[in-house]
């Protein structure tokens, strides 16, 4: 009686900035499957995806180019969010509570 536990990836774009990861982990028992659950992961251009298997890998490495991470910052830093101390002079703000969270391995220029 031996349980097995077998994962495995499919990746696809959604929109301009993002490659989804769906890894779909297979239990068996004795060879013959007994359940399997599905989650997913957004990848976005600074986000560090090394955990990820060679596949996913290439395909983020083709996606995310250099260009594309360049607009990526310039599209992000276009947004106005307000800072933390606009946000308590006005908390009718309709972002009230949301404060600029830059994406994960992104540093902001001085």
């Amino acid at each position: 009686m031996a349980i097995t536990k077998e994962y495995e990836y499919e990746a696809n774009t959604q929109g301009e900035y993002c490659v989804s990861v769906k890894t779909i982990t297979i239990i068996k028992e004795d060879g013959v499957e007994i359940s399997q659950t599905n989650g997913r992961t957004p990848i976005t251009p600074f986000d560090d995806y090394s955990m990820f298997p060679s596949k996913i890998k290439t395909i983020c490495d083709a996606v995310f180019t250099d260009e594309l991470k360049a607009k990526y910052a310039e599209v992000f830093e276009s947004i106005n969010f307000p800072t933390m101390q606009e946000q308590r002079e006005d908390p009718d703000n309709p972002n009230f509570g949301i404060a600029k969270q830059y994406p994960r391995g992104y540093t902001p220029p001085e």
